[in-house]
């Protein structure tokens, strides 16, 4: 049976709720549906293991700065012969950037060992989506290496993976798919009666989420139609939620209907999805200069076989009926508009979920696999 190594910085500690480490759970599990034995690499409380053979090999403890801890795994990985035996396998690499010890490990990869190298890049381009965290220089010069390993980088690389549509990336062919969903553990949302408009966002509250842009928006519709009874649901934590958290005490119309639930999952989170209407997706994308995106999110919320809300262009959602499309900049939103496209027309939540089987991992990572064996 052919091998895969999964390379990647997800965190499976047990309390995390990273929808990154979800969506690499999930491809981990379609590889192996496929017929693949995979290791891999991930962070449990702090510390980087290898998961090979079902055992784990602990390799370093994290430093909590992806690119010492990215230079770091490459590292550990040459210094250990035994743990990097994949003679003729798939390397598959979740977008690190490119560092000289990645380059050295690589080469030896393709060189000695006859693998296949397959790098995943999940936003393309990304320098837009690095450029909130890095400021000034440093982010300069994080950019200028990353340009420069890949001009050494791409002569070793197969295929990248990509959820745009791209057919060449770094000069190197693309496997475009689509981000996908677990099937196995997502039900179809059994939709609870009441007078009540119930809105609801889970992510992890970063500001591309633009929640706080629904927010203003409710706001202004509450002032404006005080006798219609809305709620909002926001699931998830993150960076800006302090921040969303001080904009809703702030008003006493939106503290009354706002609901902060944390983190949530399982029959919980199932059960805030039976008393939702609309779903909202990402509103804030254009704050790192993106149009087009893929993201997982507005899967999950198709599987769950609700209607939804975004602001940017989803190819594999364009034009769906159960989809309201808003601008994507920072004006506020029209809940009015919202509400009676909803009332205008009769959603299924099931005819909406059979639309997401097409999005399953197995569905989605068996492309990779045509294109690679």
């Amino acid at each position: 049976m052919q091998k895969i190594l999964y390379l990647s910085f997800s965190d499976f500690s047990h309390n995390s709720c990273d929808g990154v480490s979800k969506k690499v759970r999930s491809q981990l599990k379609a590889f192996q549906h496929l017929g693949f034995m995979t290791d891999f690499t991930y962070i449990r409380d702090g510390n980087v293991y290898l998961s090979k053979d079902e055992k784990d090999y602990l390799l370093f403890k994290s430093t909590g700065v992806p690119y010492r801890d990215n230079m770091l795994l490459y590292k550990k990985l040459l210094a250990n012969n035994e743990l990097i035996d994949y003679q003729g396998s798939v390397i598959y690499i979740r977008n690190h950037r490119r560092n000289l010890s990645q380059l050295q490990f690589i080469k030896k990869m393709v060189v000695k060992q006859k693998n296949k190298i397959v790098f995943e890049i999940p936003t393309y381009p990304y320098k837009g989506e690095k450029s909130t965290s890095l400021k000034g220089i440093k982010a300069q010069i994080g950019e200028y290496q990353d340009d420069v390993f890949n001009f050494f980088l791409k002569k070793y690389i197969d295929k990248i993976v990509t959820f745009s549509q791209h057919q060449t990336i770094f000069g190197r062919p693309c496997i475009c798919i689509s981000n996908g969903i677990d099937l196995e553990s997502t039900s179809v949302v059994q939709k609870a009666m009441n007078e009540t408009f119930t809105f609801t966002s889970v992510s992890i509250c970063k500001s591309w989420h633009g929640i706080d842009r629904f927010l203003q928006s409710l706001a202004k519709f509450q002032n404006e139609y005080p006798e219609t009874q809305v709620k909002f649901n926001i699931i998830g934590e993150g960076s800006n939620t302090p921040k969303l958290k001080e904009l809703v005490m702030s008003n006493q119309q939106l503290s009354q209907i706002v609901t902060f639930h944390g983190f949530k999952s399982g029959k919980e989170l199932d059960d805030i999805y039976n008393e939702t209407d609309i779903a909202i997706g990402s509103l804030g994308i254009h704050r790192i200069g993106l149009t087009e995106v893929q993201p997982l999110k507005n899967r999950e919320y198709a599987a769950k076989g609700l209607p939804f809300v975004i602001a940017f262009h989803d190819p594999d959602f364009s034009g769906k009926e159960f989809v309201f499309q808003v601008p994507g900049d920072e004006s506020l939103i029209d809940i009015t508009e919202i509400i009676s496209w909803y009332q205008g027309q009769e959603f299924h939540p099931q005819s909406i979920h059979e639309y997401a089987k097409k999005f399953s991992w197995d569905t989605q990572m068996k492309k990779v696999i045509q294109e690679i064996s």
